[in-house]
């Protein structure tokens, strides 16, 4: 069993590879696959179980092992990192503001955010390594948007 992070529950799918190192076993990996994914939280810890069905040809895995789960979800392993200050919440969802078609406007665009250090996350899905974000301002932009429009022009 897998206790995987809240902000991580949209990046899993019955069927992603995982490789598991165990603290008994350190040197050793395991291999398997996501086969059950609970349909709730826990409460207290607010991580989401999940279920993987490992390799154990040599009968080394036991129950109630501690570890690390690595599960892979995404292709080629690329991930946008930007400021953490350029993601804005808008409706409950986390967002990053880009240029528009029009010159000196900009667009949000719901984002799926990744792991988070040194003043930085990584956006696993929304935009792509090296598209150009607001860094500076996005708060500003954020006011201007929910203040009644969906496009926020910005006038520096």
């Amino acid at each position: 069993m897998i206790e995987a992070y809240e902000r991580n529950i949209p990046m899993l799918t019955v069927g992603q590879k995982v490789q598991l190192t165990v603290r008994a076993l350190p040197e050793q990996d395991f291999e398997g696959r996501i086969d059950w994914i609970s349909r709730a939280l826990d409460p207290e810890s607010r991580t989401l179980r999940v279920r993987a069905v490992m390799d154990n040809p040599e009968g080394l895995l036991r129950a109630g092992m501690f570890g690390t789960a690595q599960i892979r979800t995404r292709g080629d392993g690329r991930a946008a990192l930007v400021p953490v200050d350029a993601v804005q919440t808008i409706e409950g969802r986390p967002t990053v503001f880009v240029p528009s078609e029009e010159d000196g406007a900009f667009r949000a665009v719901p984002v799926i955010l990744g792991e988070e250090s040194d003043g930085r996350v990584e956006v696993v899905a929304g935009i792509q390594p090296g598209d150009p974000v607001v860094v500076t301002g996005a708060f500003g932009l954020k006011s201007v948007m929910t203040a009644g429009s969906r496009s926020a022009a910005h006038g520096h």
